[in-house]
């Protein structure tokens, strides 16, 4: 990181530390819903206990499995 400087005085600015992770996640997506997709988002995470971000990853992962079953 670049250190920075605040009143004269040089202050190096420290990464953050999160859980290591063998799979991080570095990549950012924004998405527009219509208001029904995003009702039914909500209602497969509420269902489901899982947050809306696992239910767009298993969907992610559903659909790739089926790409790849065709082939």
């Amino acid at each position: 990181m670049k250190p920075t400087q605040r009143g004269g005085a040089i202050i190096e600015a420290k990464k953050k530390m999160g859980r290591p992770t063998e799979n991080p996640k570095t990549r950012r997506l924004e998405i527009r819903l219509s208001e029904s997709e995003n009702k039914m988002l909500d209602e497969c995470a509420e269902r489901a206990e899982k947050s809306r971000t696992e239910i767009i990853v298993l969907g992610i992962e559903l659909v790739h499995k089926e790409v790849h079953k065709t082939k």
